[in-house]
């Protein structure tokens, strides 16, 4: 059993880093967008301001469009980043806890083949009642 352990648990460090490698390249993505979006929004605020009479008329209003659409995607684009931060686990933190509980689990299989070799259970039995 403790060898299954162990061997998960190096599974699992794998698996861990391609999970945290996976939501790094995500939240990047997202953050390219954004700064995209961003620049494209302050390109169209400083062509607002050049448009100016009633000959740009028709060009002014194609960019107070251009503006509402770039604003509302950069306002969807910046809450999807935000809650993918929220939902970003630590991953390495939650691997550190997973390695010492395993840990501490194999340390006690490993107490309780002792003890069943001798037959006695006092020791296992105590610790259990503690841990409970």
């Amino acid at each position: 059993m403790t060898e299954k352990l162990i061997y998960l648990d190096k599974l699992n460090n794998n698996m861990g880093e391609e999970m945290a490698e996976m939501m790094s390249e995500e939240i990047t993505k997202v953050m390219d967008e954004q700064r995209d979006m961003e620049t494209t929004y302050a390109r169209l605020i400083t062509e607002r301001g050049t448009l100016k009479g009633i000959s740009n008329k028709g060009r002014l209003l194609d960019n107070s469009n251009q503006i509402t659409t770039v604003a509302k995607d950069l306002k969807k684009s910046t809450h999807r980043l935000c809650k993918q931060l929220q939902d970003n686990p630590d991953v390495e933190g939650n691997q550190k806890e997973i390695k010492k509980h395993k840990k501490e689990l194999c340390d006690w299989n490993d107490r309780l083949k002792d003890e069943l070799s001798e037959l006695k259970f006092d020791s296992f039995a105590s610790n259990i009642a503690k841990e409970l």
